[in-house]
């Protein structure tokens, strides 16, 4: 399957003819268009990131929380009774819920 070169979406089949299409609407294609002007002009590289500050200490606690649950499922794991195994694997879904809800979006920004 291929992916959008913007947000990472399903691109559908092409229709054969053509190049392979890169972006799944001619918006995410503008949208990169602007991106790689706004980073040219800016003196960044083309794979370059910026992200906030509070996007990024929301993203690391996501992190910390769900490899603390891995840990805990994997400490239960080897002498844990069916209640607290449960209880523990129920700990670890929320905890990768919350860090795949964790949004860390693609935009281009202006000056």
């Amino acid at each position: 399957m291929t992916r959008c070169a913007w947000c990472g979406g399903a691109i559908g089949k092409n229709s054969g003819r053509g190049r392979p299409k890169r972006y799944c609407r001619p918006s995410h294609r503008q949208r990169a268009y602007e991106s790689r002007r706004l980073a040219t002009t800016r003196g960044l590289e083309f794979d370059d990131v910026l992200i906030s500050r509070s996007s990024l200490e929301a993203h690391r606690d996501q992190l910390y929380l769900l490899e603390a649950a891995y840990e805990d499922v994997l400490t239960d794991s080897v002498d844990a009774t069916a209640p607290q195994m449960l209880k523990t694997v129920r700990s670890l879904r929320r905890s990768v819920e919350a860090a795949v809800a964790c949004d860390l979006e693609i935009r281009a920004t202006g000056a």
